[in-house]
């Protein structure tokens, strides 16, 4: 491509994904910002996404069209599906105590450092197996069992 094609391509390409951030801030997504990365023939190779947990995600998006950029990145992602990015923890189990290594959402570390003590708990006051712990665990804080239990089912 010439340099006027690749001029031409980044504009339209921009154009598409300034369009697409405003889209995401206005919906309240987890997406902080998103920031095209150049090639050595200065075409858009790629798109960073920076998540409001921290994480990055690199979108390849060289040779696509402006629209299937933004698929791309829409898939690649993550941004059409209710899956969120959390931030990875680790739970720190001494007895009856825990500490969290790592900052997440704070919701979070409370429910799953809640969850691991109580595994703990269990696991030091009965015999059985760990895999039939974290299945009653499982179920136990899966929505299926919550809506059973508001609803009086059995």
């Amino acid at each position: 491509m010439d340099k006027d094609a690749i001029s031409s391509d980044n504009n339209k390409k921009l154009y598409c994904l300034n369009l697409f951030k405003k889209m995401c801030y206005g919906i309240g997504s987890d997406v902080l910002d998103m920031q095209e990365i150049y090639n050595e023939d200065g075409a858009i190779s790629a798109v960073e996404i920076e998540y409001s947990s921290g994480f990055t995600k690199l979108v390849n998006v060289y040779g696509d069209s402006p629209m299937a950029m933004v698929l791309d990145i829409i898939k690649q992602g993550h941004l059409g599906s209710r899956r969120s990015i959390m931030k990875k923890i680790t739970i720190i189990i001494n007895g009856d105590s825990a500490s969290v290594e790592e900052k997440g959402n704070l919701a979070q570390v409370d429910r799953l450092t809640g969850l691991a003590l109580l595994a703990q708990r269990i696991r030091s006051e009965y015999r059985m197996s760990d895999k039939i712990i974290d299945k009653q665990i499982n179920r136990a804080v899966s929505r299926s069992f919550a809506e059973q239990y508001v609803t009086g089912d059995d």
